[in-house]
């Protein structure tokens, strides 16, 4: 199908109930993917997810046209809508990116839960005591907040959260949950 005319993720749901709409993902079980799933399930359409080998070749996919629809990083994304070869439909995180803030995220489209981040995060051993827990988090936290360290990581579209021990926990638990109820509504399975 067309995609002449789709600028908003309902655009992209009603046209997934009136033809077959396949997105791009880099691989079966990776974020990508699930994030489709998971649109799918909030939206109530069906689409067909198209694995490939990596982000590279999925988003060589969505900018020959083999696919029309892709779940990408924004990292490898942002040079291609800043250049027109994309266009951003919505943003995954919970608030508008700084990078791009003037495309809405899914959920404020009407997509109320549909949250997907790429995270990445620093864990200790079980067991590890908690002063050393605590002083590792003020240490990351600091070095996180230091100028130098913040624009690198905004450069390379990265956006700090630097929250507790505590908080961190709590929102890999509710990750947990959430995913496990997508990839069993989905079937979704590594391969």
């Amino acid at each position: 199908p067309s995609l002449a005319g789709v600028n908003t993720m309902h655009d992209v749901a009603n046209l997934a109930r009136t033809s077959r709409v396949d997105f791009a993902t880099p691989g079966i079980g990776l974020a990508g993917h699930l994030a489709g799933e998971l649109f799918k399930s909030l939206a109530k359409v069906d689409m067909q997810a198209i694995p490939f080998a990596g982000g590279g070749p999925a988003m060589t996919a969505v900018l020959s046209g083999q696919v029309k629809v892709g779940f990408m990083a924004i990292p490898a994304s942002v040079p291609h809508i800043k250049s027109g070869r994309l266009v951003a439909i919505g943003v995954t995180s919970p608030q508008r990116l700084a990078l791009l803030p003037e495309v809405p995220t899914v959920a404020e489209q009407g997509y109320p839960g549909f949250q997907v981040d790429n995270m990445y995060g620093i864990l200790a051993p079980a067991g590890t005591p908690p002063e050393i827990v605590k002083k590792l988090n003020a240490d990351i936290v600091r070095a996180l907040h230091d100028p130098a360290v913040k624009k690198a990581l905004e450069a390379a579209t990265v956006e700090i959260v630097a929250n507790t021990p505590e908080e961190f926990a709590r929102y890999i638990a509710a990750e947990h949950t959430k995913w496990a109820q997508v990839i069993k509504a989905s079937g979704a399975r590594a391969d």
